[in-house]
């Protein structure tokens, strides 16, 4: 069988996922007593179906699926979606979201709705040198819930070789300039490890890898633990991944460096088809199942969300269209993005995709006045005009009070400045 090929052994058409019920929304149960909804695929229709990974099939059941929730009928052939309704950024302390303006606003591939531009905190959980404890990660997470954030996201690494040299080599899958956070010993906690503890803390706000390197782990154990998370959580988890850049952690964990990219796109389709296939099977060179039944499944029907991270090439542009929410962009400065998105676009068109259906995030530059205070309107300057340009996601890595209410204080203003930045 080709490489890829997804193989159905009951001889049944795949029917609508039954679905654990996001808190707080409607919907009936199936003979098991678990709540039941129809969901959207997470590309929201944001790609064309030719552009679906091999052997990948839309499920007939859901076409035309209607939400539970009141409202006008979604568009022939999309199905309704149970992720909770796209939020602008709440102001501290409650009350009514921020409003922003409709020219700014794009389709989420996630949901189909007009989405306004979103905030994104990085919360560090790695350190140089090991902390007295780790509890401000729960912290700062809850901090951000709080103050109105959209997501938070984690970083990865699992060990370190001796040289971290090729972190600031493109030729060695770095990015230039790039300096790695910590030495070979600092501490890093595990990324999904960490989200786990964190949705246990949070309600609402969305929880990321940024990014994953996916090919690391064993594909049907990370469907199995993706799958937990998601459904712990009421379906907040997004996967950001990527193919890394450090070949002693590839030989330590028993991974071909040279083939990652190949590992990661048989990866990410094997993982779809055990999120959403009652029976799944899946054959390709380096991934091989068959006959497995896996569950719970994710939130949605589709899957867990997946962000594709990596620099502007036909690969990356490939992997968004067949298995991609949205863009984590690699090595890209902040003088070169504008001719990126473009060029991303053209590359994404040209595989058949619909690049205004991609989220595209942004690593913003932090900013600091004299005596090291935060200059947010620095920081925010240019989000306005890069949310005309395609920008969803705007994402920092400020370093955060280890206090809950210090952290509240400093997201609260984060928030307000970012609010007036884009509206």
């Amino acid at each position: 069988m080709a490489a890829g090929r997804h193989r159905r052994r009951d001889g049944r058409s795949r029917r609508a996922r039954d679905l654990h019920l996001v808190p707080g929304a409607p919907g009936p149960r199936d003979p098991r007593g678990r709540p039941r909804a129809a969901a959207r695929d997470g590309r929201g229709g944001g790609l064309r179906a030719a552009a679906r990974a091999p052997g990948v099939r839309r499920d007939r059941a859901l076409r035309g699926a209607r939400p539970h929730r009141p409202g006008p009928a979604p568009d022939p052939g999309a199905a309704a979606s149970v992720e909770p309704e796209p939020h602008s950024l709440a102001p501290p302390g409650g009350g009514q979201p921020a409003r922003f303006p409709r020219h700014v606003r794009r389709a989420s591939p996630v949901t189909g709705e007009r989405a306004a531009p979103q905030l994104t905190l990085g919360i560090r959980n790695y350190a140089a040198a090991p902390p007295e404890d780790w509890r401000h990660v729960l912290d700062q997470a809850r901090a951000a819930e709080d103050a109105g954030l959209d997501r938070v996201f984690v970083s990865d690494h699992v060990v370190f070789g001796p040289d971290l040299g090729a972190y600031g080599d493109p030729g060695r899958g770095g990015r230039a300039g790039g300096r790695q956070p910590t030495g070979p010993d600092g501490d890093w906690l595990e990324s999904l490890t960490v989200l786990a503890s964190l949705a246990a803390v949070t309600s609402r706000v969305r929880l990321a890898t940024n990014v994953l390197v996916a090919p690391l782990r064993p594909p049907v154990l990370l469907a199995k633990v993706a799958a937990t998370i998601d459904a712990l959580s009421g379906g907040r988890l997004e996967l950001g991944v990527g193919i890394g850049w450090q070949e002693a952690e590839y030989r330590a964990l028993g991974v071909d460096f040279s083939k990652r990219g190949q590992v990661l796109d048989e990866l990410l389709a094997a993982c779809r088809e055990l999120w959403t296939s009652p029976v799944a099977a899946f054959e390709g060179r380096h991934v091989r199942f068959a006959d497995v039944h896996m569950m719970p499944k994710p939130v949605r029907a589709s899957g867990v969300p997946v962000w594709i991270g990596g620099s502007v090439r036909p690969v990356v542009a490939r992997r968004i269209v067949r298995h991609g929410v949205g863009w984590i962009p690699w090595g890209v400065t902040a003088g070169d993005f504008g001719s990126a998105l473009r060029e991303m676009r053209r590359l994404v068109e040209s595989e058949g995709g619909d690049f205004g259906g991609v989220q595209v995030a942004y690593p913003l530059t932090n900013a600091f006045r004299s005596g090291g205070r935060i200059d947010y309107p620095a920081m925010f300057a240019a989000a306005g005009a890069l949310a005309e340009q395609g920008v969803t996601d705007f994402r920092t890595l400020l370093r955060v009070p280890h206090r809950y209410d210090e952290a509240r204080s400093m997201l609260d203003e984060m928030v307000r400045e970012f609010a007036g930045a884009v509206g």
